[in-house]
């Protein structure tokens, strides 16, 4: 069975080709907003864009010691 793509857009959810990140419906408000020289929209909706690829924070990094005493500590060995 083929894998389901969701566009990359917080809050949309429609389907979206492999190759796209966001749908046609959002690339479409995103060149609509350019051509119609909305350019704070145009900004707006590329910043949303790079945040949301961004993903979250990323913490701190795990140590070795950590990593080993927490599967320990998962596996009720400690």
């Amino acid at each position: 069975m083929a894998r389901a793509h969701i566009c990359d857009v917080p809050r949309c959810g429609r389907p979206r080709q492999r190759w796209q990140r966001p749908c046609a419906t959002c690339l479409s408000r995103l060149k609509e907003a350019f051509q119609q020289r909305r350019f704070r929209d145009h900004r707006l909706f590329k910043k949303r864009a790079a945040a949301h690829l961004a993903g979250p924070p990323r913490h701190d990094p795990v140590t070795p010691q950590q990593a080993f005493a927490n599967t320990e500590r998962l596996l009720g060995e400690r």
